[in-house]
């Protein structure tokens, strides 16, 4: 979605760009729990890790990442979760 004209766009930059380098990491970094956070919120609490998993990389990464790689790596991070606890 770009429903910000490029003129905002371009404030937005020089704002964050005047901004110390720890600064933006700070702020990078809180939005990204944010959004993180929105997304489980989201999930029913019934999900299974592999969902919550796959859930997280589709809503933030979108269309970046394939279906194909999006499953496969919550597969592998569910089970990486799991293993500890089925010994």
């Amino acid at each position: 979605m770009h429903d910000t004209t490029e003129e905002i766009q371009a404030m937005q930059r020089a704002a964050v760009m005047r901004m110390e380098p720890s600064a933006r990491l700070v702020a990078a970094a809180g939005m990204y729990e944010t959004v993180r956070a929105l997304v489980l919120a989201s999930l029913p609490r019934t999900a299974t890790p592999e969902e919550v998993v796959y859930a997280l990389l589709r809503r933030m990464y979108g269309e970046e990442l394939s279906e194909t790689v999006c499953r496969a790596v919550a597969v592998r991070a569910a089970s990486a979760v799991q293993s500890p606890l089925s010994r």
